[in-house]
């Protein structure tokens, strides 16, 4: 039995109600969505279709009590032991949202409060909504567990991300909640985006497309993984490393087995050898011991890739030479 409770306070809260509903109805649960509306001036029209659904509450207060008032009060009119308090401007970025949550409670029913972070849009809001989206990616955004590829998607298809995709799909990663990150672009993209839904992965992959700024997605990967048919200087894995996040490639030609030190800084896995790529995936999310030492000893395995290393060995070279 569960209590979802949202306060509101101009903005439309009917879609996240809408599909909360749904997914509630999905899992055949007890449940109540209830609403409060602290006295807003804006679309109570979209907000009382609200109580066209069945339990579902939607109600404007007729003063203003503020933030924390409004929580307290949503509390009280709860009728289940379980509450949700959820804000009104989130949106669900996963269709299993109620049945990992509702999973999340039974299996954990010593806590008494747990919180969740979110995961805020990339692009850069209004005025409006600028000041919320530059906190929040400071101090709320979500660090969800996943994993990073970066490849375009070309008619050679040579990053062969439907490789990629088929490992995922039979690893244990999505079973674990560990999300597959995509950046990138190219012609096969849309095919790639149908194959994860056959696959029956598509909640759990994000294909956001060519991203100008990478960093940040190469520092909270879990770790970077490459399933190309072949590579020059796969210069993906050695950004990973520099970032300090592991990395996991097939040994094609060439490159990967000229950065990674396998079982050093990240797994060299058998040339196109997918279940070994499975098995790999596998153990860098179930031996922590070993990510870890991967870890630590990622950024200093490319120092020689680095600018000024490079510098020096031509400065060295042109000494010699001279």
């Amino acid at each position: 039995m569960l209590s979802i409770l949202i306060p509101t306070y101009n903005y439309n809260i009917f879609p996240l109600v809408q599909e909360l509903h749904e997914q509630c109805i999905q899992q055949k649960i007890v449940f109540e969505i209830i609403v409060l509306d602290d006295c807003s001036i804006k679309f109570h029209t979209e907000n009382n279709k609200t109580n066209t659904l069945s339990n579902c509450i939607y109600q404007i207060l007729n003063q203003n009590i503020g933030r924390s008032a409004i929580r307290n009060l949503l509390a009280t009119k709860a009728t289940f032991n379980n509450l949700l308090f959820l804000d009104a401007d989130v949106r669900l970025i996963n269709k299993q949202f109620i049945k990992n949550y509702l999973s999340f409670i039974q299996y954990n029913s010593n806590y008494e409060v747990v919180y969740g972070g979110i995961v805020y849009q990339e692009n850069q809001p209004e005025t409006n909504q600028l000041l919320r989206w530059i906190y929040g990616n400071e101090r709320e955004a979500l660090s969800e567990k996943y994993i990073l590829a970066i490849a375009r998607m070309d008619f050679e298809n040579v990053k062969q991300i439907d490789v990629l995709l088929e490992c995922y799909a039979k690893s244990i990663l999505p079973k674990n909640d560990i999300r597959l990150i995509i950046l990138g672009d190219g012609i096969r993209l849309e095919e790639m985006k149908i194959l994860a839904n056959k696959l029956n992965i598509a909640d759990f992959v994000d294909f956001k497309g060519f991203q100008p700024n990478t960093e940040n997605y190469y520092k909270n990967a879990f770790f970077t993984i490459l399933t190309s048919k072949y590579e020059g200087l796969p210069t993906v894995l050695v950004e990973s490393l520099t970032m300090n996040t592991p990395v996991i490639s097939f040994n094609c030609e060439t490159g990967p087995n000229e950065i990674i030190i396998d079982r050093f800084n990240g797994l060299l896995i058998e040339n196109q050898n997918k279940t070994k790529m499975i098995d790999g995936m596998n153990e860098l999310v179930g031996n922590e011991e070993l990510y870890q030492s991967l870890k630590q000893n990622a950024q200093n395995s490319v120092e020689q890739f680095q600018l000024k290393a490079i510098c020096n060995q031509w400065e060295q070279y042109l000494n010699d030479k001279l």
